[in-house]
């Protein structure tokens, strides 16, 4: 089930959490460090756009189809229709 933008709900949030808590349930052991990190942890900062090398965090490639699938519902509960 593909999820729609966030715009279209009443509420998102739990819209975005119920995407969130789908994906993170599919982590095996290996994918969860590299997923999750706390909330006071630098990376959230670091938005770069561009190859930057090391990249932290687990990529696509390291996702099996179904997470990728959850990945990419749980990115469009939280983006508008015209991003997605």
């Amino acid at each position: 089930m593909l999820l729609t933008a966030a715009y279209n709900r009443t509420n998102s949030i739990s819209v975005m959490t119920e995407a969130a808590n789908r994906f993170l349930v599919t982590l095996t052991l290996e994918q969860k460090p590299k997923a999750v990190w706390a909330f006071d942890n630098d990376e959230r900062m670091n938005w770069v756009f561009t190859p930057t090398p090391p990249r932290k965090g687990l990529s696509i490639g390291e996702m099996n189809p179904y997470q990728r699938h959850l990945a990419t519902s749980l990115l469009a509960a939280g983006l508008s229709q015209s991003a997605t």
